[in-house]
């Protein structure tokens, strides 16, 4: 039986919040993915691109790599790669970080070397090209999918968006995919997507953490982890492994009416989770206080549970009962306002003289008032 695994978009590198312990979980689930594999005695591994959040990762980040790697060297389980858009950036002679990791077990598809023969199985691979590039995408696709046709189980590897499933950007359009590939190891997209595709499958593995808050719905939905695949079977089949390590997110919506309410069922959620130190994106809604009340409310009662927590505000301000100018009684204002009562007549003729453009009587008469006061 001939199984592999396929994982991507890592990020390795990452600081989301600019927060030390947001680095460490992307590596820490990284660690986690490379152990779940080795317990699934895969024969190679494929990873689909982002392996790194920067071009120009720093040595920890290499670090982190490496000692990961090194694990899957140790059992003999090689690791086949392509770069995505944040392992590269697009200048002549520029080359990809997983280079420097050949030593490691990682072979780089999609640069001078586009697929490699692994046992009698194709795998090929081309580096991420963005939209722009589409027609040179293509030729490069076409060509991989006619070297496969020589080969009876085949792979290919791609960091690219389809139209399908992300279709306000994209790379890709999935009439465009080939049809003869046993299985497409497709990443960019950091959701968990299978789609049936000619002979074989196409999946997006997901990225391994959050990476932003905007994929925490689909998190909630589907997890996050790495594929298992059995390409022995005709289509072959999926094992999804999720992995455990992940932070908790907690992506709410709360009504200014209901605040109370919700936020202590946010609470509760928080107490009765035994994983990390969670992160809540609270988006604040309706009519009510002013920002400046709710985030002292919301610090007071989540500072200490969570990491971090983001909150957006809509609120509307409350509605008021016009009042006529001629209704008010301004003699009355100021002596509300104004503790002392002799400066808050002396405000009032200085407000009644202003009002009526008498600048010069106005300054005589502070003047006059200021000398009085400070005798």
């Amino acid at each position: 039986m001939v199984t592999f695994a396929h994982i991507s978009d890592t990020h390795l590198g990452y600081r989301q919040f600019n927060l030390e312990e947001r680095e460490n979980d992307f590596y820490e689930v990284f660690s986690e993915a490379v152990d779940k594999i080795i317990e699934k005695k895969v024969d190679f591994v494929v990873h689909s691109g982002d392996l790194f959040e920067h071009f120009k990762s720093p040595p920890r980040t290499l670090l982190n790599a490496i000692e990961n790697l090194r694990k899957l060297k140790e059992e003999n389980i090689p690791i086949y790669s392509i770069p995505g858009n944040h392992d590269i950036i697009m200048r002549r002679g520029a080359i990809p970080p997983q280079a420097l990791l050949s030593y490691f077990g990682v072979t780089l598809l999609g640069g001078i070397r586009n697929y490699i023969e692994h046992d009698g199985i194709f795998v090929g691979g081309i580096r991420y090209l963005s939209k722009y590039y589409s027609a040179a995408l293509l030729d490069q696709i076409n060509e991989l999918s006619d070297k496969a046709e020589a080969y009876e189980k085949r792979i290919l590897l791609l960091h690219e968006a389809v139209d399908r499933f992300l279709p306000f950007n994209f790379e890709l359009q999935f009439d465009d995919l080939p049809r003869n590939f046993d299985y497409l190891a497709m990443g960019h997209i950091h959701k968990r997507i299978k789609a049936e595709l000619g002979r074989g499958i196409l999946a997006y593995a997901g990225s391994t953490e959050v990476w932003r808050s905007d994929e925490v719905s689909s998190f909630e939905k589907l997890g996050k982890g790495i594929n298992i695949i059995d390409l022995d079977k005709k289509p072959p089949t999926i094992q999804i492994v999720d992995l455990e390590t992940i932070r908790p997110f907690y992506k709410v919506e709360i009504s200014t009416e209901d605040f109370d309410e919700e936020l202590e069922k946010i609470l509760k959620k928080i107490e009765q989770s035994k994983k990390k130190e969670p992160i809540a994106i609270i988006k604040i809604h309706g009519k009510g206080m002013d920002a400046v009340t709710y985030n002292r409310i919301l610090e007071e009662s989540l500072g200490a549970l969570t990491l971090t927590y983001r909150v957006n505000f809509e609120l509307t301000p409350e509605s008021y009962e016009p009042v006529s100018i001629e209704s008010l009684n301004f003699e009355d204002l100021f002596q509300k306002s104004i503790e002392d009562s002799s400066k808050a007549k002396f405000a009032y003729e200085l407000f009644k003289l202003l009002s009526v453009g008498d600048t010069e009587q106005a300054i005589k008469f502070s003047e006059t008032f200021f000398e009085e006061e400070w005798e």
